[in-house]
């Protein structure tokens, strides 16, 4: 009898992200790492971990400095994100539009477009869009991203929704102005390779926990 062993491989995207705070002279950048993989989309940080499968409707977030993680629906996360933004007490925009500026500096050697992003008519943020980088898995990253920010989550998925509407293209640099400070994302490399099953499942030595206590952990872990 022959036995036939099956690793599965996925070709995907490997995004190397780049995010900063700006205040004055003081600037404080993290890295990110992006994995995708047709609708799933891993991102991955120093401390934190999150695993958004949209196709069966789940997210995993996974804290790395305490070997846990929590597993959900979608639906589930939504509520406990929209909780905390009551509890944040943060106001839901009334009107949001993205309009077209025109031809952008160019980013990583790709060509941009600038979109400017209206929140209730002020000036809110500028996108930097690379028009030819389009694929389906791009729309999935931009999806999932929009569900895992708990305060602006809302906020993310109107402006993803507008945006659409005028390109298909990947967002490479986002850029805001609040309260004196500038924050920055910038997408400083793309790399199609191939990913094993195992990028997208938490690790088998972390214990799974609630999403009530991985919160309570993750707020007295920072």
């Amino acid at each position: 009898m022959n036995l036939i062993f099956t690793i599965l491989i996925f070709t995907g995207w490997r995004l190397a992200v780049i995010e900063s705070a700006i205040k004055g002279t003081d600037t404080l950048s993290t890295a990110t790492t992006v994995f995708v993989e047709d609708l799933k989309v891993k991102v991955t940080g120093d401390k934190q971990t999150f695993i958004v499968d949209m196709e069966k409707g789940r997210i995993i977030t996974i804290l790395e400095n305490q070997n846990i993680y929590a597993d959900t629906s979608l639906t589930e996360w939504a509520k406990m994100t929209k909780q905390i933004m009551e509890a944040m007490a943060l106001p839901n925009p009334k009107s949001i539009r993205v309009i077209k500026r025109g031809k952008g500096p160019k980013i990583g050697g790709k060509t941009t477009t600038l979109y400017e992003v209206i929140v209730d008519g002020k000036s809110s943020q500028k996108l930097y869009v690379a028009e030819d980088l389009v694929a389906p898995e791009f729309e999935s990253l931009e999806n999932a991203l929009s569900k895992i920010g708990s305060a602006n989550s809302f906020l993310r998925e109107m402006i993803a929704d507008s945006l659409r509407k005028l390109t298909k293209g990947l967002v490479l640099k986002t850029v805001e102005v609040e309260g004196g400070v500038t924050y920055t994302s910038e997408i400083r490399e793309i790399k199609s390779l191939k990913l094993p099953m195992a990028y997208f499942t938490p690790p088998k030595n972390y214990r799974r926990v609630s999403l009530e206590e991985f919160f309570r952990r993750m707020a007295i872990g920072q």
